[in-house]
Parts: structure tokens; C-alpha cells; sequence
């Protein structure tokens, strides 16, 4: 980011207030009176097309010609301008990267509550901008091919663009079943960091996240998903619950570790059969044993 600070010939302390500000949080920013402002900056030059954010630090200035032309250029590449209410009332406020508030004393104090946000704002419009320049569709799909070929910094970018955590491709497997079938651990981490639903279901299997990565056969990342209160009760599309997709693939640790957490092992499927009952009829004696565990269930 590089701020412009637009300034009365001397600079009072409602404009020391908005620079100090920008200097606890060291940001790159240029001060430029009014008084001399034609002199000092081009709206052609290399220099002016540097700055990414606009703040007006006196009350008001956008009477005078070159004002005008400082809004209407920030107006034109949509970056974000601050400024008081009664300079937005000649400049007729009409675009919504203007920001206005009461006096100067209010934006020094709202730049200073939101400065995390507005930073983070940035760099998430950057960073549309840089995949857009890259040529990589702002999508789930791209997630989900970026994941298949192991481009994490690009996953990475994607999600910090703000691309949504619970959305679902093309195929209507959401971001976090994406990685459970990837067998990616930090993405999975980082999508829940983000606030993604622990326990959507995808559109074709009918799994959430924790069913998954039973199906994978990985232990590990079935355990993240449980600490964070994954549910181990949901059926999935063709009827199987979680412990029966265990049993099927016959992993002892993973099924002691679904007993363990709770989950059923007597919910039956769409074929009338229990995990248990699975267990017991292809002799999986150590699976049926960690069953035991739980009083079986009866009629």
C-alpha cells in the first residue's frame, strides 16, 4: 500500500493525527499541500499511479480545481478515498470506494480502529488481481486442480482472494472434501481456520469431510476433523454411515478411533446391515472386538 495524505499548507493536528496513524502501522505515504500541490505531483507521472489509498487530512479542500482532479482520478481506478462529509457533499459522494465521514478527527479515529481490515482488503483485491493476471479462474474448480497438481501457493492465493471456504465445484465436492480426498492435512487445517463447515456434504458421495478421509484410510487427518466436533452420524447417499465405511476398508485404527469418539456401530444401512454385523459376518475379529466395546443394540 502507499497513501496520499492531502494536506493544508500547514499541516494542523487533524492531519498530524491521520499521519500518525499511518506511521504506527508503517505504511509508505507522501504528504502533499495544497498550496504546492501542482508542483509536486503529476497525475500522469509513474509516482501517482503508485498510490493505492487517498485521505483528505483537512476540512474541506475539495473547494479548489486540483482536489477535484485528485478525487475524480482515485474515482476512476476505484481506490478506496477518505473524506469529510462536507467535502463530499461539492464532490456529490456518488462512488462507493469514497468513504465519508463526519470531520477529520473521525477518520483519523476510523483509520485507526480499521486498519487491519483495510489492509487485509487490499491485499485480497491484490491478490484477485494477480490471479486474474495469471489467467486462473476465480473458481472451486481451480482450487481443486491446484490441490490434483500440488501448486499450494496458488491454493493459497485463491483462498486469500476470498474465495469461499464452503463453496463446491463443478462437481459439487465442497473445498474440505477437496483436501480430504487429497490427503492434504494443512490445507484442510487451513480451510477450517477459515471457518469452513466441518461437516458439509458433497453433492456427489454424499460425504462429509471426516467420511472421506475414513475413506482414505487416513487416520490422521480423520482425527483433526473429529477435534474439531466432526459429526460421525451422518449417512451418505447410497446409506452407509461412517464406521461402515471403516469396517469395509478394514482399518483397525481408524475404527477404534470412530468407536472411541462415539460413532455407531450398530446403525444400519440401506441394506439392513450394521458396522458390527459387517464385522462379524466377514470375521473381522479385531474389528469386532473393538465393537464389543459398546453394548450391542437390540430390538
Amino acid at each position: 500500500m502507499k497513501w496520499l495524505v492531502v494536506s493544508p499548507e500547514n499541516q494542523g493536528e487533524e492531519t498530524k493525527s491521520i499521519v500518525k496513524v499511518l506511521e504506527e502501522n508503517e505504511v509508505d505515504f507522501f504528504v502533499l499541500k495544497m498550496n504546492d500541490a501542482s508542483e509536486k505531483l503529476d497525475l500522469d507521472s509513474n509516482e501517482m499511479g503508485k498510490f493505492t489509498h487517498c485521505v483528505f487530512g483537512c476540512n474541506p479542500v475539495v473547494s479548489n480545481g486540483f482536489s477535484m482532479l485528485l478525487l475524480g482520478y482515485f474515482a476512476g481506478k476505484k481506490a478506496p478515498v477518505y473524506m469529510t462529509k462536507c467535502d463530499a457533499a461539492i464532490f456529490n459522494g456518488a462512488d462507493s470506494s469514497v468513504k465519508v465521514l463526519e470531520s477529520v478527527e473521525e477518520i483519523s479515529s476510523y483509520l485507526r480502529e480499521n486498519f487491519n481490515f483495510i489492509s487485509n482488503d487490499f491485499d485480497k483485491a491484490e491478490t484477485f488481481r494477480e490471479l486474474f493476471d495469471m489467467g486462473i479462474p476465480f473458481a472451486a474448480d481451480s482450487y481443486e486442480y491446484c490441490i490434483q497438481k500440488e501448486k499450494f501457493d496458488i491454493c493459497e492465493k485463491l483462498l486469500k482472494a476470498g474465495l469461499d471456504v464452503n463453496s463446491f465445484t463443478s462437481d459439487g465436492v465442497p473445498l474440505l472434501c477437496v483436501a480430504s480426498r487429497n490427503d492434504c492435512k494443512d490445507q484442510m487445517k487451513k480451510l477450517i481456520s477459515l471457518g469452513a463447515d466441518i461437516n458439509i456434504i458433497s453433492r456427489d458421495r454424499g460425504y462429509t469431510p471426516v467420511m472421506d478421509c475414513v475413506w482414505r484410510k487416513n487416520y490422521e487427518m480423520t482425527k483433526v476433523l473429529i477435534d474439531n466436533k466432526a459429526d460421525l452420524h451422518v449417512m451418505s447417499l447410497d446409506g452407509q454411515s461412517i464406521l461402515v465405511l471403516a469396517v469395509g476398508n478394514g482399518d483397525k485404527k481408524i475404527v477404534d478411533l470412530l468407536v472411541s469418539s462415539g460413532a455407531d456401530p450398530d446403525v444400519k444401512d440401506s441394506m439392513g446391515m450394521s458396522a458390527r454385523g459387517y464385522a462379524k459376518l466377514f470375521k473381522k475379529e479385531d474389528l469386532v472386538e473393538i465393537m464389543a466395546r459398546v453394548p450391542e443394540k437390540t430390538e
